[in-house]
């Protein structure tokens, strides 16, 4: 796939061919017809100058397409799109799936869309971010294999790679015509991933690494930047912001060796509401690390799924306690603490009690986290119809649906 020029938007623009578009949709005509109707109705407006090849770009990032029929169709969220621009509002989960009901065709013998291709690399649990250069060559690798799995392979086999070790396979694999290559990361960085970025697609980070080539007589950049999906858009897939991911790692390799004398005293506690405002799980709302070794000492250290299952999830010893390694999770998430459902009066009932804890290997614990949706569905279940009863009784009221919603998944 060659990524073509001129991806250039602005909010300005995009709501002009918003409203310069509506009255030939549903109509077949030529672009360049259009482009011509539009200069002659509105002469001072210069956005309309370009518009016969900006249309490559409108179709690319799905705003809008022709039908089996060659008419102009504009996309279902393309009005709400234009609305939060008209309101200064950015909304990654407008524009994701603005981008993932892109009907344009990447790839001959494909029906890949490439900010799906884009967000399933980015979806898997061991690829946490991808390499600005892997966007643009691997992409165009798979537009020659069309094969998803072996492009994840290659991305692993990838991840150790220095930035060196990366330029060295690329310049083998496009036999030393990373000119071209370096136009395109170029050229994308330009017109691609500028505009993805300030929709909050994503967030970009430097290593200021870089190696320079000549294409027809112009230095062209190869840099070494990292894409990481944005919070936004990662809650969005997976139920949770990155921030909290990352808390609920702090909070089960924090240190605390203390024990509660009665676990079994497991009564409703009230709270007040944290002056803080940031979306962090233990930083907003401190865990009871207490809580946590009382859990993991009541469970046996074992994974409470393996349990329900009847089956054996081993792991491996602990440095910390005398038993297999297990972490402990929230069942209902903690970033869901401030919701209405969980408030008394002035106070906030905690989900931070033992009721709502569950001992979890690292597999099944991560499982809840990137799993596919299905997956967690089943687990989930499993779980809630163990605890459902004990919830209930310390005022954590939430029925299984409540309980996806805050992973966000539905049925």
């Amino acid at each position: 796939m060659i990524i073509p020029r001129d991806f250039t938007f602005n909010k300005d623009l995009l709501i002009s061919y918003y409203y310069g578009l509506k009255q030939f949709v549903g109509k077949k005509i030529k672009q360049t017809k259009i482009k011509n109707l539009l200069q002659e109705q509105y002469p001072d407006n210069k956005h309309f100058n370009a518009l016969d090849r900006k249309f490559i770009s409108l179709k690319f990032y799905g705003f809008v397409y022709l039908n089996e029929n060659g008419e102009l169709m504009f996309n279902e969220y393309f009005e709400e799109y234009v609305n939060h621009l008209e309101n200064n509002v950015i909304d990654p989960n407008c524009f994701l799936n603005l981008l993932l009901s892109s009907k344009y065709k990447y790839f001959d013998n494909s029906e890949t869309n490439f900010f799906e291709l884009l967000i399933n690399l980015l979806k898997e649990k061991s690829i946490l971010y991808l390499d600005h250069i892997e966007v643009i060559s691997y992409v165009q690798y798979y537009d020659r294999i069309n094969d998803f799995d072996k492009l994840i392979e290659l991305i692993k086999d990838s991840r150790t790679f220095t930035f060196t070790d990366k330029v060295k396979v690329l310049e083998v694999f496009y036999e030393n015509d990373l000119g071209t290559i370096a136009t395109r990361v170029h050229d994308a960085k330009t017109y691609l991933f500028s505009f993805l970025e300030s929709n909050g697609f994503y967030t970009l980070k430097n290593s200021l690494q870089s190696k320079t080539y000549i294409q027809s007589g112009s230095p062209r950049i190869l840099e070494d930047k990292r894409l990481y999906l944005s919070e936004d858009l990662l809650e969005y897939i997976n139920g949770f912001t990155y921030e909290s991911i990352v808390d609920e790692i702090e909070y089960n390799s924090e240190q605390e060796n203390g024990l509660y004398e009665d676990p079994d005293n497991d009564v409703a506690t009230l709270i007040n509401k944290s002056e803080e405002t940031r979306l962090a799980v233990i930083k907003r709302y401190k865990a009871d690390l207490k809580l946590r070794n009382n859990a993991l000492k009541k469970s046996g250290y074992v994974c409470e799924m393996a349990k329900l299952k009847g089956i054996e999830h081993r792991t491996f010893a602990s440095r910390r306690y005398d038993g297999d390694y297990a972490e402990v999770h929230h069942l209902i998430p903690m970033h869901a603490q401030e919701n209405d459902m969980f408030v008394l009066g002035d106070k906030l009932i905690s989900l931070d009690q033992m009721c709502n804890l569950i001992v979890l290997c690292p597999t099944c614990h991560s499982k809840l986290h990137y799993g596919k949706s299905e997956d967690i569905i089943l687990e989930l279940e499993r779980l809630f119809k163990d605890r459902e009863q004990a919830l209930h009784k310390n005022k954590l009221i939430v029925n299984k649906e409540n309980l996806l919603g805050f992973y966000n998944i539905k049925q």
